[in-house]
This record gives structure tokens, sequence and C-alpha cells, in this order.
């Protein structure tokens, strides 16, 4: 049986090599304090020329002469399909450069989150192109592929909006039943599918390899198509790998980004107590989120997060009161300093 294999240009393998190795640099130089940021940079910088050097040497910028061969129509299409999926993945893997450029440069990170959004998707469209010209995956595994994907996907989601609805109620103090149509909670759930449909990614580009052959009859002959598949393996495991690090790394500022989108959309600019609408002096910006009558959730923006508290009215002057929505761990951490403070009360008494 006559077979081949379809390969992608060796300087796809060095593109791939200076798009993820920028895309960590930038990650760790970020990370450091500002004062070893200068160094590390020349660091980084001397190992992309070692790296430069290394594919130099084995030849991966020597243009190879091809042999112009008339191909059959079924043999051509498999060709064209393959290097498709592979632009989608070298289209993704630049735009997954961007969001990690735009999460670095600028602290709204609705702009890299789009970025990544587009990224994941035209990865999954690859992997879609790539996998449809299987004879194998679609005959042996592409309704159990369906199957678990789509149970993942499920199962997923309602671990994400489950932990959502547990962190808002945290945040703010509310019961289970009140958290359950707030767009805060759509929002940081969807960015936690993201989390875990990376982690499906990964497991999925560990698989490729196993539907790279393509079985194809020519003019009653058959034929067997090897296509490479690391063009694809390689964007899909460090796309998931990078993400999976940042995710663990940056959750709180994940679970701010959420609330900057959504609380301004779930809440209001001005409260109400005993028929009079009022605001708070106190400076910053203020939503209100009326939990029933008289009774609101104060959610504040300060320079490291946001911050919520309960606000109730009274029918006395000055008409409403603020307390602080503490923590398990600012609770514990209170009470520990009040049996030190009396203590200390019961030692002093003791001596005098």
């Amino acid at each position: 049986m006559k077979s081949f294999k379809v390969k992608a240009n060796d300087i796809i393998y060095f593109y791939y090599a200076v798009v993820y190795y920028l895309c960590l640099s930038l990650i760790l130089i970020f990370t450091m304090p500002p004062d070893k940021r200068a160094i590390s940079s020349l660091l980084f910088f001397m190992l992309f020329l070692v790296m430069f050097f290394i594919f130099m040497s084995k030849g991966f910028f020597k243009k190879s002469r091809r042999k112009i061969v008339k191909r059959k129509h079924k043999e051509k299409r498999i060709r064209i399909t393959y290097n498709v999926s592979v632009a989608l993945a070298l289209f993704s893997s630049l735009i997954f450069l961007c969001a990690i450029i735009t999460y670095i440069a600028s602290d709204d990170l609705t702009g890299s989150f789009t970025f990544l959004l587009i990224s994941l998707i035209s990865l999954f469209v690859s992997l879609s192109i790539f996998l449809s010209e299987s004879e194998n995956y679609n005959q042996h595994y592409k309704n159990a592929a369906s199957w678990i994907v789509k149970t993942g996907w499920i199962g997923g989601s309602f671990y994400a909006y489950a932990l959502a609805r547990h962190d808002f109620m945290r945040l703010a103090d509310l019961t289970y039943e009140q958290t359950a149509s707030r767009f805060f909670v759509i929002i940081y759930a969807g960015l936690t599918v993201i989390a875990i449909v990376s982690l499906v990614i990964t497991s999925i580009s560990l698989v490729l390899t196993i539907f790279e052959k393509v079985s194809i009859n020519v003019n009653g002959r058959a034929m067997i198509i090897a296509r490479d598949s690391f063009p694809l393996t390689i964007p899909l495991f460090m796309t998931a790998l990078v993400v999976l690090l940042l995710y663990l790394s940056n959750a709180k500022p994940i679970f701010n980004t959420a609330l900057e989108i959504s609380i301004p959309l779930d809440t209001t600019d001005t409260f109400k107590c005993n028929g009079t609408t009022m605001l708070l002096s106190e400076e910053g910006e203020h939503y209100y989120f009326l939990v029933k009558e008289n009774e609101y959730r104060v959610f504040t923006l300060k320079h490291d997060g946001w911050y919520s508290a309960r606000l109730n009215c009274y029918k006395e002057k000055p008409y409403f009161r603020l307390s602080d929505i503490q923590s398990k761990k600012e609770i514990v951490t209170s009470n520990f300093k009040a049996i030190e403070k009396n203590a200390l009360d019961d030692f002093s008494a003791i001596n005098k």
C-alpha cells in the first residue's frame, strides 16, 4: 500500500519557539520586582540569541526545494485542509501573544480576554478541520468524543456556576437564592469555564497523533497519508499551559475584573432610605445592591480590589448605618485580638 507524509515547513517550529518564548518571558519579567527587570530582560534576550543560533545550525532557515508533482483531487483536498488547520493554529498563537502583551500593558483585562477568546476559537476550528479528514476518528471516536465534550461542558458549567455563586455570597453576604441571576455570576462562571476548557484542550492535544493517518482511494488504489500533527499540538499544549498558569496565579485580578464589568450592571448608583434618595459622602465610587426593603449591599472599588459593606436604613438620623462584611479569616483574627486584649487587661489588673 502506497503511503507518504504531509509536513509543514520547518520554519513554523522556529515561529512557535519565538511566540511562546516571548509569552513566557514577558510573564516572568512582569512578575519580577521593577529593579530586576532590566537585567532579566537582557538575560532573556541572550537566551533568545542562543535559541536562534541553535535553529540556524539545524538548518531551519534553509529553503527546501520541492518537486512539483501533480496530485489527485482527494490528495490535494487533504493537503489543503491540513494547510488551513496549520494556518489557523499559527494565527491563534499570534493572537495569544497579543493577549499576553495586552494583559501586561493594560490594567483593563477586557482586551486581553477578548484576544484570548479569539485565540481559543481559532484553535478549536483548527482542531475540527484536522480531525474532519480522519476516517478513523469519524468512524470510531467522533460520537464518543462528542459525548465526552458535552458531558464535560455541562459538568464544568455547573461547577463554575456554583463556584461563582459561592464566591459572590462570601463577598456580599447574600443568600444562595439572591445570587441566582446576578450578572457577575454569569461572567465569573464563564471565565472559570475557559480555564476548564484549556484543560480539555491539553488532553486533546496529546491524543492528536492517533488520528494523523488518513486512508484514501485513488483510481482504485488504497493510499495512506500521514499528517504531521506537531504544528497543532504545540499551540494547543502551550496555550493551555500558559492560560492555566495565568489563571492560577491571578485568581484575584480575574475576580476583580468580573466584578468591574458586572457590578455597575447589577446595582444602582444611589440608595433610598425613608423615601429619600441618598448617596454616601465617602471618597470613591459606590454601587448599591438592594437585598430587601431598607437593606443594601454597598460595593466600593479601591486600589487593590472591590470591597463590600452592609447598609441598613433607620428612621432616626443619620437614617442609615454601614457595617463591614468580614471574612472567616478576619473574624478569627479579630477574635484572637480581642482575647489577647482581654488577657492583657486581666494581667494588668492582677499586677495592680
